[in-house]
């Protein structure tokens, strides 16, 4: 009796001649009784019925073998299985500690892959990054910021293809929302104060009123007007007088098409500018103002 692999086709075993197992020599414990070929089971369940071709296991299967025409018997092999992924700390890892050189196409990082506790803080740079290697996918949000990369700094919106768009025309920066510069109109009753506030550097403009009373007592009545060209927000009223006294002014404000105005048109409310038995007054809080 020849034996070859199915797979391979090589050959595996020869049985040469041919011997009777004598009656009664097959028990539960061997299967040929009679030296030099016995097969003996020395301690359960290691022996199996070797050519109904069942392996090793606590509970045999009945794998029948065989015989073609020609007198071949076959055995199939099979491949253990092999790890899909190769890894540090598997089953199954390769070590690549040793290799050099570049990759003959640049390789991307996996997704999620580098984040910062993988990332030195810049001890050791990072020799190359291919374009197209930053994209969302492929940088966790940052725990500690990357060297002048802030955590969470590369995201849609934050950093354009040609930097920041320039300033509208007429506007100013007031700020940021989140990280995104925030654009204002100038100089509206809206946002003038809060603009003022936001930078010291913006100006802030005096409006001077004089009012004359040629060496007498100023006398009741409309004193004068005076055009303001551009809108603003009233902040403080300041008065100045060259001796002590006493006055009440108020400030009236009209349109052209509306021209003259009339004590309807008064912005100071019950708060108006006052002097009292003394050469000054100044005034911030403008209660009730129309400002």
């Amino acid at each position: 009796v020849v034996i070859y692999d199915k797979d391979s086709g090589g050959l595996k075993a020869k049985l040469v001649g041919t011997s009777l197992i004598a009656s009664g020599a097959v028990t539960k414990d061997k299967i040929y009784d009679g030296d030099p070929f016995t097969i003996q089971q020395t301690s359960a369940p290691q022996l199996r019925h070797l050519l109904h071709g069942s392996d090793y296991q606590a509970v045999p299967t009945y794998n029948p073998i065989a015989v073609d025409a020609s007198g071949y018997m076959y055995f199939k092999t099979l491949a253990e299985a092999h790890a899909a992924e190769h890894q540090a700390g598997g089953p199954d890892q390769v070590n690549v500690s040793g290799l050099t050189g570049l990759l003959i196409t640049p390789q991307l990082p996996a997704d999620d892959s580098v984040t910062s506790a993988k990332i030195a803080s810049g001890a050791v740079g990072i020799p190359h990054i291919y374009p197209g290697a930053i994209v969302s996918a492929k940088i966790a949000a940052l725990a500690v910021g990357i060297p002048h990369i802030t955590a969470n700094a590369i995201v849609s919106g934050k950093v354009a293809s040609g930097g920041l768009a320039p300033l509208t025309s007429g506007k100013f920066w007031a700020g940021f929302t989140g990280n995104i510069p925030r654009e204002e109109n100038k100089y509206t009753n809206a946002n003038a104060v809060a603009a003022v506030k936001a930078d010291a550097g913006l100006p802030v403009v005096t409006i001077t009123f004089i009012i004359d009373g040629g060496g007498s007592a100023i006398t009741t009545g409309q004193k004068g007007h005076l055009e303001i060209p551009f809108a603003c927000t009233i902040n403080r009223v300041t008065m100045l007088a060259d001796q002590s006294g006493s006055i009440v002014v108020d400030i009236w404000k009209d349109t052209y098409a509306n021209f003259p105005p009339d004590n309807a048109d008064s912005i100071t409310a019950s708060a108006p500018p006052t002097i009292t038995t003394a050469q000054k007054s100044q005034d911030s809080t403008l209660t009730g103002w129309t400002r």
